[in-house]
């Protein structure tokens, strides 16, 4: 029986690589998303008026892109 191609050790360490550099390109970005969120959750729990609430959201969405536009110049 013929081994499978991802047993072999260069295969391994490419597809590592590739897994480590799709997270380091995401990370920054998920990261401040779920800070957005939870922002936005927190405004929720406090039982805030709607436009606080939306207010949150927005910066946690602006910050969301804001962060992956910075972390995509960075890269480039």
């Amino acid at each position: 029986m013929k081994p499978l191609p991802s047993t072999d050790a260069e295969s391994e360490s490419r597809v590592k690589a590739a897994l480590s550099d799709r997270t380091a390109r995401y990370l920054p970005s998920v990261v401040a998303i779920l800070l957005g969120e939870t922002v936005f959750a927190t405004g929720l729990w406090l039982q805030t008026t709607t436009f606080d609430a939306l207010l949150a959201s927005g910066v946690g969405v602006w910050f969301a892109l804001l962060s992956y536009r910075l972390f995509e110049k960075r890269k480039t």
